[in-house]
């Protein structure tokens, strides 16, 4: 825990000790000794320009995260009123169940549940005893900042905050300021390699824009990875921590599948036993509790394979998703956007599998307590 915080703070402060650096290596080394002392003034003052603009506008994109935070759930939202869905469950599973008047059971301190929305295994919504609140808005618990943050993706070492969709758009300003950076240094760089080239007897580059060079292509390197992360965020739908949900769950699964009893990989820092990734796996695996279509007031909750993407609505939907700022100012409002944020395919999938008699009926088997 301590060694976690130390990096945090540690990594902030070594990413602007590099855009220091790269002023000496770049606008110093490189634009003032060797391009503008070279005879070509323009392009020393302007390359020294447009360098600074970059780093100017990336401090700003940088700032402007903090300012804009990572978010908050706008509401707490108190636990579905979930009751008469078990007890018509339970009649239903027996053979029971009047289905012209199914039980009904009202509580104030409870709100309508959706038609259809993720929950765990049991069948019950995600519930932060922190916060109070249902984890709505695809939202996860910060220990750091002590709330639930909607549509969490991940903390960024590099920055130093936690990324989700409040701030989403400036760490990808962030990002793309990063690259052209690098870019227009390595271009203008080379673009100049007769003034550049000009370090000791062998017309060498000089050790430190080489330095500059090396660190500038391994953080290129890094930048390309991560933009194919936030391609493939934008092609499902999914946050860091979901696709992170969907590999324990894929490993778990392939354990226990295995032959050998006993199974060790990247993601768990043991060897496993089978009965502990069939536990893992149903902890780990997604869920969907939705109203039976051909029952009234009872409910079946269906386990989500890992190919199956509840919100990806397109790529050019699921982008623009990112970047729609919602008000809400009440409780059934967040209520009713969780069903609209499922896609119309993934809805039309659970329904088609319910009908097919997947799933099991909310209220055939015991409920797990959840500390509220």
């Amino acid at each position: 825990m301590m060694l976690r915080h130390m990096l945090r703070r540690i990594f902030p402060v070594g990413v602007l000790l590099y855009l220091l650096y790269i002023q000496y290596a770049y606008c110093y080394v490189v634009c003032k000794q060797n391009i503008y002392d070279s005879g070509w003034h323009s392009a020393g003052v302007g390359l020294i320009v447009g360098e600074a603009v970059l780093v100017a506008l990336l401090l700003a994109s940088w700032a402007l995260m903090f300012v804009a935070g990572p978010g908050s759930l706008p509401v707490a939202v108190p636990p579905y009123n979930l009751n008469s869905y078990y007890a018509n469950g339970q009649l239903y599973v027996r053979g029971e169940l009047d289905e012209k008047s199914p039980s009904v059971v009202d509580d104030a301190a409870l709100i309508a549940p959706p038609q259809m929305f993720l929950c765990n295994a049991d069948g019950l919504p995600f519930w932060c005893a922190q916060c109070r609140s249902i984890k709505t808005l695809r939202a996860h618990h910060s220990s750091t900042l002590g709330r639930c943050i909607p549509r969490f993706d991940h903390y960024c070492l590099y920055i130093g905050t936690i990324v989700a969709q409040n701030n989403y758009v400036w760490f990808l300003c962030f990002v793309s300021c990063f690259e052209l950076l690098f870019f227009y240094i390595l271009v203008s760089t080379f673009a100049f390699s007769k003034a550049v080239l000009s370090y000791g007897r062998h017309q060498i580059l000089h050790p430190a824009a080489l330095l500059m060079i090396v660190v500038n292509e391994l953080f290129t390197l890094l930048l390309l990875t991560l933009n194919m992360s936030i391609g493939h965020i934008f092609e499902l739908n999914e946050t860091s921590i979901d696709f992170l949900q969907l590999s324990r769950a894929r490993q778990y699964r392939y354990t226990l599948g295995s032959r050998q009893s006993r199974l060790k990989n990247i993601l768990f820092r043991r060897k496993i036993t089978k009965e502990e990734a069939r536990i893992g796996l149903v902890n780990s695996q997604r869920y969907v509790s939705v109203e039976h279509p051909d029952a009234r007031n009872v409910r079946v909750v269906l386990p989500v394979p890992e190919t199956v993407h509840p919100y990806d609505k397109g790529y050019l939907e699921n982008a623009l998703d990112w970047f729609r700022n919602r008000k809400f100012t009440t409780a059934q409002e967040i209520v009713a956007y969780e069903y609209e944020m499922l896609s119309p395919q993934f809805r039309s999938w659970v329904l088609q599998q319910v009908r097919a008699g997947e799933g099991q009926i909310f209220g055939s088997t015991p409920l797990t307590p959840v500390a509220v």
